[in-house]
């Protein structure tokens, strides 16, 4: 199970955020309460940096639902953790993003300074494909929302072969056409109940679906040329924050 950066926004297609996750609603929060979280973001979203912090304000990442929610707790943003190949992530901070990340810009890299992450990108975004090629710009994907600063999502370079799960229900954005093991594409699809039970019950009928043989997953295609919006069919179940202990 990949643990999170704390201060680290990913989106729930399901309607609570999982034990040890917060909305991002642009909510107050007590500095006291959460010194780890508030400690990487600061306060670039408001609070009074005494007693309070706020956190950012994200719409849904489709008309349907799909929350943007922050991690409370994980590992702290100084070292590396396990990943996907090419898994693209939300930081709610304006610090230097963690080893083995790069912002998701535009920028121009050189292939033999990152040669895995040319694996998976190619030249879709840009370059010559002999010594240099592209990052996407993420300033048009989703979620849109009135945070501010603006966020852009960050790619990280591992190796291929990673097989990492995340959350069943959790959505990431991918720079590739094949979805990891275990993954499915967000393209409003329906699935049968029977064979995908623990993800039915977390989405149930929100993106379609009669609720008795199948259901729908979200659809959240186009958002950007050569990106493309996940879900996690196969991994943890998540917890209800009830649930934590």
């Amino acid at each position: 199970m990949i643990n999170p950066y704390i201060g680290e926004v990913s989106c729930f297609g399901f309607s609570f955020a999982p034990a040890g996750w917060l909305p991002c609603q642009g909510q107050l929060l007590s500095v006291q309460e959460f010194s780890q979280l508030f400690a990487v973001v600061g306060t670039a979203f408001g609070g009074d940096g005494v007693s309070t912090f706020a956190l950012p304000n994200f719409d849904t990442m489709t008309p349907d639902g799909g929350q943007m929610c922050i991690s409370a707790f994980g590992e702290p943003p100084t070292g590396k953790r396990d990943a996907l190949p090419g898994e693209m992530t939300i930081f709610a901070y304006q610090s230097k993003d963690p080893s083995g990340w790069i912002e998701c810009n535009g920028d121009v890299l050189q292939i033999a300074e990152h040669a895995a992450l040319f694996k998976i990108l190619g030249t879709t975004f840009g370059g010559d494909g002999t010594n240099t090629f592209g990052l996407p710009d993420t300033k048009s994907v989703p979620p849109f929302g009135s945070g501010s600063p603006p966020l852009l999502y960050s790619i990280v370079c591992v190796p291929s072969g990673v097989t990492e799960q995340g959350f069943q229900g959790e959505i990431k954005i991918f720079p590739s056409t094949v979805p990891p093991n275990g993954w499915l594409p967000c393209d409003g699809r329906l699935l049968p109940i029977a064979s995908n039970t623990g993800l039915f019950s977390l989405l149930m009928t929100t993106y379609g679906g009669d609720g008795k043989t199948t259901f729908g997953l979200p659809d959240v295609t186009g958002v950007l040329p050569g990106l493309q919006a996940l879900i996690c069919q196969l991994g943890v179940y998540p917890s209800h924050p009830e649930e934590s202990v």
